[in-house]
């Protein structure tokens, strides 16, 4: 037996090449690059104001009626504090936040940039009052009917598909009135898909419709939102997709 204890002239694990503490030195490299990567995506992580720092964004009724809110709940705890002094705390503390944020992200920007890890959503002022919904109809014998209406369980054709995140956000550029110009080929997708799903089908349509939210406290005690008007209503005749 040698003095490492294993058999005479070999040599101990922690001393051979390319080992470290009985490990391959692939395994060490693979760990830094794993714990590197996850610190990265954390300083990522910290929130992003985006949006939330606009004047206009603030300007908006919701955001006002948010402030106010915020002052009388301060009031019922015994602080008076006015709704513009609210929003003047909050925007010093925003436009501070933002600006050691940007300097924290710029010492990882470039393995951000050239890995792809960047994260591209943005926070947002206040809940909006108004959005918008995907919904999708089908003609079979010269009648149409609803296969798909946004958070409907009971239409709800594709919805895996159409609920999986990087779909969704692509979904939620529309429901902001983003990328109209892309909507017709976004319906020649769903066109192949209802072409194979149904094979009688003559025809697909496909729109997004827009959703009025009340204020919150109506919104809890009815439930309900508005349906308003459609946009960017696509027909096509999916005779072409087969």
């Amino acid at each position: 037996m040698g003095r490492y204890g294993g058999v005479e002239g070999s040599i101990p694990v922690a001393r051979r090449e390319g080992v470290i503490l009985g490990r391959p030195m692939r395994d060490h490299l693979r760990a830094l690059l794993v714990t590197c990567h996850i610190l990265v995506v954390m300083v990522l992580a910290f929130p992003q104001p985006g949006l939330f720092m606009h004047k206009r964004a603030w300007a908006k009724p919701e955001a006002q009626d948010a402030f106010g809110a915020l002052s009388r709940g301060m009031g019922r705890l015994g602080v008076a504090v006015t709704p513009a002094e609210i929003e003047s705390i909050l925007w010093t503390a925003g436009s501070a936040w933002q600006q050691a944020r940007r300097k924290t992200v710029q010492h990882v920007q470039f393995y951000v940039n050239h890995c792809g890890v960047k994260q591209r959503w943005s926070m947002f002022a206040s809940v909006p009052a108004k959005s918008g919904r995907l919904e999708i109809e089908l003609e079979q014998g010269g009648a149409w009917s609803t296969i798909y209406v946004a958070q409907d369980p009971e239409r709800d054709w594709r919805g895996s598909v159409l609920r999986q995140e990087r779909l969704r956000a692509y979904i939620s550029d529309f429901a902001w009135h983003r990328r109209g110009a892309t909507f017709p080929r976004f319906v020649d997708a769903l066109a192949l898909r209802a072409g194979s799903d149904f094979p009688d089908a003559t025809r697909l349509r496909a729109r997004m419709r827009t959703l009025h939210f009340p204020p919150p406290a109506t919104l809890r005690e009815t439930g309900s939102r508005t349906v308003g008007a459609p946009y960017f209503e696509t027909t096509v005749d999916l005779g072409a997709y087969r």
